[in-house]
């Protein structure tokens, strides 16, 4: 890219000004599904940081299995703008601009050459708010990738650092905070760990205390950080619920991990249909391993344990949802430049645009993919990710907050957030989702208790059943009373809204003593 404009005045501007463009190119991207409906991981993740902004406990109040860092995150973000999509969208623009720049830098460290890093750089921009990965919304994943990238070029400049303890406290730093998002990031750790490793014998060098002691830090920074983090909770007094949430819930929800390691082998999740697009990348990162492992070895191993690393993070929860594969999208476009650089330097003599007519290849194939999506409305897109589920409940939550008066609640059960977030009313209890009701956790008869006991305190006008989650009549004595305590207890106090549509997918019900339900008799009368 930058040999085209060699000898002009103007080369030291070209970098920054291709960065800045990028730069707004993700925010256009990302203002075009400004509206789209938000789908549950992240009106959850709202949800709680807005409830911990009114003063409720995270954990023992507000039941969720992530880590705590993504819900301070949220928390900030509406410190700032407020609560709402603004303080969303926020967020996923700065991680993806954060990220931008960290893959810029690991494209640059490769050769030295600003090209390479502007080319990385132009393939995340065009990936990192794809449609299929769903990644125009702020998951848990933008934060992931902003983390591990980092953590990326901290140990590459490690390899050129002859005081090596600063970079290497900063790549612990970054993989720290990276679990304190998802601990399933440890694989990237124990692979980069292992690469530390490998490139000491890859030189031939008797370095491998140094490289011990670097493992070392690395590991003793992620474990000070959630020893830090299980302090808090103590002293806060609520440790045990913070513990059973994040470490004995999350062993349960992903099973056996072997099984789920070894899934994630099979072809189809290895590439999943929804990452084809992304088949450009792959080939030119496996032409720069060819072409440039005999002279960047170290380089080249370290790549090859993040991608392990990431492979090994997407499995773990034996789920395989596309947002996890976003965690791809770093590995490949800082791989692919790479690969051009490599391709370059062994063209060079005779075909000197070779490798930037290969990226351009790459980038027009990009840019015509993503062009398809953005043809697309902010509700088309909802659609094409999850079907109809979060188009339906935004407008759901806006007729509930038009139908319950000021200091009136509801409860769903279900997990639809965005009835709470769209229709801006505190859940009467801070455990959102039925997963956890209906799992076989050994802690779900105390949850389960602990949901009854708030639904008693707080008494919310309004009932919402998802009926998809409901027992089956055939198999119980009435639809709602269904043997699990929280629909007994529903059951016993609530009735079915009359006059009110029942046939879709939500039923809603009402005290009979109450005012909601008082009114809508009338309605009827």
């Amino acid at each position: 890219m930058l040999q085209i404009f060699s000898g002009t005045r103007y080369l030291r501007l070209l970098p920054p000004l291709v960065l800045l463009g990028l730069c707004i190119l993700i925010i256009v991207a990302r203002l075009h599904t400004y509206d789209e409906p938000l789908e549950r991981d992240i009106t959850t993740y709202a949800v709680i940081a807005h409830e911990m902004a009114q003063g409720r406990d995270l954990y023992s109040d507000l039941w969720d299995h992530k880590p705590p860092a993504v819900h301070a995150t949220y928390l900030m973000a509406e410190m700032l703008v407020g609560y709402g999509e603004t303080a969303i969208c926020l967020l996923g623009v700065s991680a993806a601009i954060i990220t931008l720049f960290g893959v810029y830098i690991a494209g640059r460290i490769y050769d030295g050459r600003k090209s390479t890093g502007l080319w990385a750089a132009s393939f995340w921009a065009l990936t990192a708010s794809d449609m299929q990965l769903q990644a125009n919304q702020p998951n848990v994943e933008v934060f992931l990738n902003a983390c591990l990238i980092w953590a990326f070029v901290a140990l590459l400049k490690l390899l050129f650092e002859q005081r090596w303890y600063h970079m290497t406290l900063a790549a612990g730093m970054m993989l720290a905070l990276a679990s304190l998002y998802k601990p399933v990031v440890v694989f990237v750790a124990i692979a980069f760990g292992a690469a530390l490793f490998g490139i000491r014998s890859l030189a031939q060098q008797r370095g491998y205390i140094t490289a011990l002691v670097q493992v070392g830090v690395l590991a003793a920074t992620g474990l000070a950080s959630w020893f830090a983090v299980g302090t808090y909770f103590h002293l806060r007094g609520n440790f045990e619920d913070f513990y059973n949430a994040v470490i004995t819930y999350n062993r349960f929800y992903s099973g056996d991990m072997l099984d789920n390691f070894a899934t994630g082998l099979h072809v189809s999740r290895l590439m999943p249909e929804f990452l084809y697009f992304a088949l450009p990348l792959v080939a030119m990162l496996i032409v720069g391993l060819g072409f440039g492992w005999r002279g960047r070895r170290a380089f080249w191993l370290l790549l090859l344990a993040y991608m392990v690393g990431v492979q090994l993070a997407t499995a773990a929860p034996g789920f395989f949802y596309p947002h996890y594969y976003q965690l791809w999208l770093p590995v490949l476009t800082v791989g692919a430049a790479w690969g051009i650089s490599a391709l370059n330097d062994i063209v060079m003599e005779r075909y000197r645009f070779s490798g930037s007519l290969a990226a351009a290849l790459i980038v027009i194939l990009l840019a015509y993919h993503a062009g398809g999506q953005y043809r697309l409305t902010p509700d088309q897109w909802s659609q094409a990710k999850y079907g109809n589920v979060f188009v339906s409940t935004k407008k759901v939550a806006d007729k509930i907050a038009g139908v319950l008066e000021d200091g009136e609640s509801f409860y769903e059960w279900g997990a639809e957030t965005g009835l709470y977030f769209y229709s801006g009313i505190s859940p009467p209890t801070g455990v959102f989702y039925h997963y956890p009701l209906l799992s076989r956790w050994p802690q779900v008869g105390k949850l389960s208790d602990k949901v009854i006991r708030q639904l008693e305190h707080q008494r919310p006008a309004l009932i919402i059943l998802n009926r998809a989650i409901l027992p089956r009549p055939e198999n119980t004595q009435q639809i709602i009373v269904g043997g699990h305590p929280v629909l007994n207890w529903i059951g016993k106090n609530y009735r079915l809204l009359p006059g009110v549509d029942q046939q879709g997918a939500l039923l809603f019900l009402a005290k009979a003593d109450s005012r909601l339900y008082r009114s809508y008799v009338a309605k009827r009368r």
